[in-house]
């Protein structure tokens, strides 16, 4: 049988009946060397280069295969991943079409698998989202959270009163990602919910202690090793509480951190490293009162992002 496949796919290529779509459909092993290769890129410089041909060519899949489950998956991921790690902190224009690049792609995919939830979204009814995301379990997990973390972050990338409406049916997606599995995708929704929460003032919904235990369960999902969940720690938490010294240790931990990155956590633990550093320069502007001497970081050099 395999023999025939073989002389079938042969008789294809050489008569020309082999598609853009076809090519499409079966580049999904390569994005997913693609993801581990950008993930595990030491050098924080070269992956920011590289990402946007990557994106690109997920791009281009997607134009020639516009419902595949799994490309629709990474180019979420992946437009989602390299925002919130290169551009979130340095160019916030370029980050929000990132993310709504990342959500549509997510949206497109979970609205294929579940009409009913896609139809529930463009609903904008929070009850009728709540609803079908109920039904909804581990299969449609990857869109599902996709959708909320993307569309969360193009809402949080233009801070925009129109989109901020928007947020209820974000919080429903998410919290619904959180109920079918905590760990998905490191943790992070643990770190969305962290901060929601700490993120934004108790008058505009936010609760400063919820977003500390989020974040404090993130980081026990990860042995504290990855860092990035520190620096939104401290970006959020830390700076709404008006807590200097506690932005200063879990800054300095990100920079100090010995602990080997899992490949899957490289780039991203060495960027949280060039984000620590601008945070701790900027520590006069974040905090009243308090100088930034005393937090430099500690006997540890780290390269800026020559981004401009």
């Amino acid at each position: 049988m395999r023999g025939i496949l073989v002389a079938a796919t042969a008789v294809c290529v050489l008569s020309g009946c082999v598609t853009p779509k076809f090519i499409a459909n079966n580049m999904s092993g390569s994005v997913k060397d693609m993801r581990e290769a950008f993930y595990a890129e030491r050098s924080p410089q070269h992956a920011y280069a590289a990402a946007p041909g990557m994106l690109m060519q997920l791009d281009g899949f997607l134009v020639s295969s516009p419902d595949n489950e799994e490309l629709l998956y990474r180019a979420a991921e992946l437009n989602c991943s390299f925002a919130m790690t290169f551009l979130d902190m340095r160019d916030r224009e370029w980050a929000a079409a990132e993310y709504l690049k990342g959500r549509d792609y997510a949206l497109r995919g979970l609205s294929n698998l579940s009409p009913e939830m896609g139809e529930a979204i463009r609903s904008g009814d929070e009850a009728k989202v709540k609803a079908a995301a109920a039904k909804l379990g581990v299969k449609e997990l990857p869109l599902l959270f996709f959708t909320g973390l993307c569309w969360g972050g193009y809402i949080n990338a233009t801070m925009d009163a129109g989109n901020a409406a928007e947020l209820p049916v974000v919080e429903a997606l998410m919290a619904r990602a959180l109920e079918i599995d905590e760990t998905f995708y490191f943790g992070a929704g643990h770190v969305f919910f962290g901060m929601l929460n700490a993120g934004r003032s108790e008058l505009l919904g936010g609760n400063l202690e919820k977003g500390r235990e989020h974040f404090e369960r993130a980081l026990e999902l990860t042995g504290g090793h990855l860092l990035p969940v520190k620096v939104h720690f401290a970006r959020s938490y830390a700076v709404q509480k008006q807590d200097p010294e506690l932005f200063v240790r879990l800054l300095n931990e990100v920079l100090d951190d010995p602990t080997p990155s899992p490949r899957e956590w490289i780039v991203g633990n060495a960027a949280a490293r060039q984000d620590a550093a601008l945070l701790l320069e900027k520590i006069s502007d974040l905090f009243s009162g308090f100088g930034a001497a005393g937090s430099e970081p500690a006997e540890e050099e780290v390269e800026d992002l020559d981004l401009d």
